[in-house]
């Protein structure tokens, strides 16, 4: 009967999070209702103690009007909430990604990385992912790709052709909250193996002297 309450542990240094009693009557299991606020987060959501179930007025009896006992499992330990279920909270929404680097040499093979991402988040769990998506700054996203947290190559870029490149990357984290940000991509001009040789003469008169010219060398190199 009343309003039994649990106090839940949910990282707010000011206050951890006071939950009532919202159903179970007549069955072995109570159900109390956490509605989470913009401040709270948790690796695995537990009570704050063995003590933090409270009557507050109520009643708890068992099916032969026994007082239950209210000393709950240590936070943590075999059936306490967090060894039961892991739940996540995570309110906090990134505000940045890193890429260490932005740029690439030319004629490298597709698959290529790019460089390394990484993401401001005050409260990161379970990692972030990332993806290639669409808005401002998304005009070359088809030539490159995500490999787990790196920026790839999807194409063999030639700086003599094109030689910068705009991607647009979402970083989103376990609780589902994400954050977008273009980059610029600089392809890398390097020293191109000559292509061809031309002479511009192939012959020569018979009883020239030594050290006649027979024609002129030059190369194809981009």
């Amino acid at each position: 009967t009343g309003t039994p309450r649990l106090t839940l542990e949910t990282g707010n240094n000011v206050s951890d999070a006071v939950v009532d009693y919202s159903g179970g009557n007549g069955s072995s299991t109570l159900t109390f209702e956490y509605a989470v606020a913009s401040d709270h987060y948790s690796t695995d959501l537990d009570y704050t103690s063995t003590s933090a179930l409270a009557l507050n007025s109520g009643t708890i009896k068992d099916g032969f009007g026994n007082n239950a006992t209210l000393t709950l499992p240590a936070p943590g330990a075999a059936n306490s909430l967090g060894a039961n279920k892991a739940l996540v909270v995570d309110t906090e929404t990134p505000t940045n990604i890193s890429l260490n680097s932005t740029s690439v040499n030319e004629n490298e093979s597709s698959g290529t990385i790019v460089g390394a991402l990484s993401t401001t988040d005050a409260f990161a769990v379970g990692g972030h992912d990332y993806s290639l998506v669409v808005g401002v700054g998304d005009a070359d996203n088809s030539s490159f790709d995500i490999s787990s947290s790196n920026l790839v190559t999807n194409a063999i870029f030639n700086f003599e052709v094109k030689n910068s490149y705009s991607v647009r990357i979402r970083t989103t984290d376990s609780g589902g909250s994400d954050y977008d940000k273009a980059f610029t991509i600089t392809i890398v001009d390097v020293n191109d193996t000559p292509t061809d040789i031309l002479l511009s003469s192939t012959s020569v008169n018979e009883n020239e002297s030594s050290g006649t010219t027979v024609g002129v060398l030059s190369s194809t190199d981009v």
